[in-house]
């Protein structure tokens, strides 16, 4: 962490108004300097940020079931691309979502495999992901207010579903080969 700070901007205080965070490696992760890097860069966004080190899915949802967080932040390694891993990724979102006590969470990945196929966390269910020193205060702004807007629009959630139900199918074709 003392490394990421001297080498990042200095961080604005949160703000009352500012994003609640939860930054977590993806559990069975090894590999911390992806929670670091996005610990520093919510930080950085003007976001309070909470981090956890769950050892499972159920124990990431027991605190998305007690706190509420505008933002869960998952990472995986930045070294290494962990592709076989990419199903439990979707089902842990998927739970995630549905033990949050905040309904219009919005979910980030963060990791090789995301910077290597930018699309792919869309895919996973995810609302976005971010490559390593591109989140900001306007992307990550920009984020939020569609996950607010979201619950407000029928036609939004709707948006939302279709999207989810298109990334399940594209999911198991891909996971199911081989």
């Amino acid at each position: 962490m003392a490394w990421a700070h001297r080498w990042m901007m200095a961080a604005p205080s949160p703000c009352a108004a500012g994003s609640r965070v939860l930054v977590a490696p993806l559990p069975d992760e090894p590999h911390l300097a992806g929670v670091t890097f996005a610990a520093c860069a919510h930080e950085r966004a003007g976001g309070a940020v909470s981090v956890v080190f769950e050892r499972s899915a159920a124990g990431l949802c027991g605190v998305l079931e007690r706190h509420r967080f505008d933002v869960l932040q998952l990472c995986s390694s930045e070294a290494l691309v962990r592709q076989d891993h990419l199903q439990a990724v979707a089902d842990l979102i998927t739970q995630a979502r549905r033990a949050s006590i905040e309904p219009r969470l919005a979910v980030l990945l963060r990791g090789r495999i995301f910077t290597e196929q930018p699309g792919l966390a869309v895919v996973l269910g995810a609302d976005d992901s971010f490559a390593a020193g591109t989140m900001d205060d306007a992307a990550l702004a920009s984020v939020l207010h569609w996950c607010r807007r979201r619950g407000e629009s029928a036609a939004l959630m709707a948006a939302q579903a279709t999207l989810m139900e298109v990334a399940r199918h594209v999911g198991e074709r891909r996971f199911n080969q081989g």
